[in-house]
């Protein structure tokens, strides 16, 4: 059986999330997958959160039929319907956190043990030289990984954004591909998911005609989205032949990353749990101050781009990775002033919280 091209695997998955999204929207109800508005959730009406089953279709359906003899697709779908899983259990009927956290480091193991993929040094992150990681390569690893999961679960909260914002993180990946005359056929997994993605986002997406999404990811989506894109930035960012330094992953990855962080350490000094829910998070600041979904999609989807689009720059540039570090660090401890400042005092850029 002959490999599609690039262009033929983003197809094929773009079109298999199209294809199979109905079908999972009609049995949504039957299944349980059903999420209903509350005082924490923002949107109208029923919806269904089946999303992320859409997505894992698409993947198998691509993956499994063409690609499955490549060292970590196998293993990559395998440690990413146990992450849906454990996701889909949560949008029927709730999971606890440490339930969530177990799942997502099991996940975590067949990727680090049976596939390979961890990491191994943090590049030039402190200083002229390689930081190596040798043993503690496997617990940072892990820890990584579970941070990128949630971070991508923890920002989905309104219409198309966890989809726009990890979109980026894809985008850039693909740039760097690029800049570096690598063929996108090496990165079936790459490719499939921009396409599965883009596909997700017509259903979920707020179009002109359409004022609210037709379905949400759900939490085996944001999940299985979350873990994949940690996948594909630690097995990018390690090795001699690595797309990007690991600095410029946290670039390209930067405002889940910045929000999740703000958000922990906020509920941590308020004395409650840090994996409680709260409205706390970016869009949340945007939407109470005024501000439409649309007009909050656009903005924090520009935001991640200039975001990735630096991370990259500097890089391409030969900046120092030190230099790239500090200058993250900056603008995340600008970030989290910013972010203080306006629950504190109920404004934000310029318009009042309510």
């Amino acid at each position: 059986m002959a490999l599609p091209g690039p262009g033929g695997v983003f197809f094929l998955a773009f079109t298999a999330v199209l294809a199979s999204m109905p079908v999972w929207m009609f049995f949504a109800p039957r299944l349980g997958l059903i999420d209903r508005p509350d005082l924490r959730k923002l949107h109208r009406g029923e919806v269904p959160v089946v999303g992320g089953l859409a997505l894992l279709t698409a993947l198998v359906l691509v993956l499994g039929v063409w690609f499955s003899s490549h060292l970590q697709v196998p293993m990559m779908l395998t440690a990413g319907a146990l992450v849906a899983l454990a996701g889909m259990v949560d949008d029927r009927q709730g999971l606890s956190a440490a339930k969530r956290f177990i799942v997502q480091a099991i996940a975590s193991a067949l990727m680090i043990f049976l596939a390979g993929v961890s990491l191994h040094d943090f590049g030039e992150l402190l200083w002229p030289g390689t930081l190596q990681l040798g043993w503690l390569g496997i617990p940072v690893t892990l820890f990584c990984v579970v941070g990128v999961t949630n971070s991508v679960n923890m920002i989905d909260g309104m219409d198309g954004l966890s989809a726009s914002v990890s979109l980026v993180t894809l985008a850039g990946l693909i740039a760097a591909m690029l800049h570096a005359g690598q063929s996108l056929e090496a990165a079936p997994a790459l490719v499939a998911l921009t396409g599965a993605l883009c596909g997700f986002l017509l259903y979920n997406f707020p179009l002109p005609w359409r004022d609210r999404a037709m379905v949400f990811l759900g939490d085996s989506g944001t999940l299985l989205l979350g873990f994949l894109l940690a996948w594909l930035l630690v097995d990018g960012s390690q090795g001699s032949t690595r797309l990007v330094a690991p600095v410029t992953a946290l670039w390209l990855l930067a405002i889940p990353l910045m929000d999740t962080v703000f958000v922990m350490i906020k509920r941590r000094l308020a004395g409650v749990s840090m994996v409680e829910a709260d409205r706390e998070h970016l869009h949340h600041a945007f939407l109470h101050s005024g501000r439409s979904v649309r007009q909050t999609l656009v903005a924090m989807t520009l935001a991640a781009v200039v975001m990735a689009a630096t991370g990259l720059l500097l890089e391409w540039r030969g900046v120092p990775e030190y230099g790239s570090y500090a200058l993250f660090l900056g603008v995340s401890g600008v970030y989290f002033l910013v972010m203080s400042r306006a629950w504190r005092q109920r404004r934000f850029l310029g318009k009042v919280i309510e």
